[in-house]
């Protein structure tokens, strides 16, 4: 998936996950029948952010299966590194917006592309190990991100 796409599926995703007054054509049923792959999930927008994320993706990819399973599962693999606190400094919270975070874009970067485990995770060490790299090379013009040492 491309940077680009990635960091923009991430946004649509956080949003729903966080506001689901935002999803649009809501169903009255507030029901829906996602495909992913071969199987059958079944989601509700009021069950979990996680659900209306994925009723969000879904929407925004259509019927391109692969492409929504690639957000989706790079979506919930990153949150889980942020959950946990793994990325560190590499998000911060927003001083503009209380509750908001702030992600650098190489871990957007770094989260299009690489290769999710059989687990469906990124490799933490890994992961940040490539973040610091590709913010070094095309990312070395941000300031409120420098980190230490650097």
């Amino acid at each position: 998936m491309k940077p680009a796409e990635f960091a923009a599926a991430f946004q649509l995703a956080i949003i729903a996950g966080e506001r689901p007054q935002d999803l649009e054509d809501r169903v009255a049923s507030d029901r829906h029948e996602e495909l992913l792959g071969d199987d059958c999930l079944p989601l509700q927008l009021s069950d979990t952010p996680y659900n209306r994320a994925a009723v969000a993706l879904k929407r925004r990819y259509g019927e391109d299966r692969a492409v929504f399973a690639s957000a989706f599962y790079r979506f919930r693999a990153l949150i889980e590194l942020v959950s946990s606190g793994a990325l560190g400094a590499w998000a911060r919270s927003s001083i503009r917006r209380e509750g908001a975070l702030r992600i650098h874009p190489a871990v957007l970067d770094v989260a299009s592309d690489m290769r999710l485990s059989k687990n469906g995770k990124f490799a933490s060490r890994k992961f940040l190990d490539a973040v610091k790299e590709l913010a070094r090379k095309r990312y070395p013009d941000l300031p409120e991100w420098r980190m230490e040492g650097d």
